[in-house]
């Protein structure tokens, strides 16, 4: 199927520019779709969700119970700490973990050589894979959500009181119309998990699958460290993080789903320019 992929030519009346062809629009999301079923049919795609989602649940029966012994814990916070997906963000570090190797597997078993000589535009090789991430981000965002807010449900107490005085994201937004507040976080955290695993592709080009791994996330965690006091709000750590920060204007939808547009279009443009001067 991939070789049937590979020697389709781009329709349509398309002017491509010296070394830099227009990628076909339909080639590009036929790519995308393969790349991203191929993503998403690793192990460690689901595993870092039963992860997330084991975690997320775990801390949610664990603040019930301590409700359920006469803590001082706020009952609302049981609901808040599943409703709210405060531990969602770990998927945005554990997903590149896992899957973020990709594109090194493939530079080292000769799959992206065979791409990049077949006659396919370069360019239309790394959008195709960012476009991937994208969708497997999506995907595995969801699932996670679904997960928790179903446990949720089953688990947490009724309350009659706003469930965004829990929440410190958005808290008007979530109590007065919860599902775009919801498709809001899982816009964040899709475009977010998306930039990581854009970057492993990066450090893919260059270096074996295990920096590729390791070094994104650890770079995002290592960002609480170096962007302090006035630079916080640049940290993406603290940017993934959002859900749990307090008195902040800058942890707002609009202002989240903007920094992280910019990096995943960074990425992007360095990713595709990387690919297309890669010789060899």
């Amino acid at each position: 199927m991939v070789l049937e992929l590979l020697r389709e030519k781009p329709r349509g009346r398309v002017v491509p520019a010296p070394g830099f062809p227009l990628p076909s629009t339909k080639l590009l999301f036929r790519l995308a779709m393969f790349e991203a079923r191929r993503l998403l049919a690793r192990p460690g795609a689901w595993i870092a969700v039963a992860l997330v989602s084991l975690y997320a649940t775990s801390a949610l029966f664990i603040e019930r119970d301590a409700v359920a012994r006469g803590s001082s814990v706020d009952p609302s916070a049981v609901l808040g700490a599943a409703v709210g997906l405060q531990t969602l963000w770990l998927l945005v570090l554990v997903l590149p973990m896992a899957i973020g190797g990709t594109l090194a597997d493939d530079r080292a078993s000769g799959y992206l050589s065979l791409q990049l000589t077949r006659g396919v535009p370069r360019s239309l090789v790394a959008v195709s894979r960012l476009f991937a991430a994208v969708l497997t981000a999506l995907a595995t965002t969801v699932a996670s959500v679904v997960v928790v807010l179903c446990v949720a449900a089953a688990a947490g107490p009724v309350l009659f009181a706003p469930v965004g005085q829990a929440v410190s994201f958005a808290p008007e937004l979530l109590d007065t119309r919860p599902l775009l507040w919801v498709l809001t976080v899982i816009a964040i955290y899709t475009v977010a998990a998306a930039s990581v695993l854009g970057s492993s592709m990066f450090v893919g080009l260059w270096f074996h699958a295990l920096a590729s791994r390791i070094m994104p996330p650890v770079s995002v965690v290592a960002s609480a460290f170096v962007f302090v006091g006035r630079l916080t709000r640049f940290s993406p750590f603290e940017r993934v993080s959002f859900l749990q920060i307090f008195d902040a204007d800058w942890a707002a939808p609009i202002p989240m789903l903007i920094y992280w547009g910019i990096a995943w279009a960074v990425v992007a443009c360095v990713v595709t320019v990387c690919v297309s001067a890669k010789e060899g």
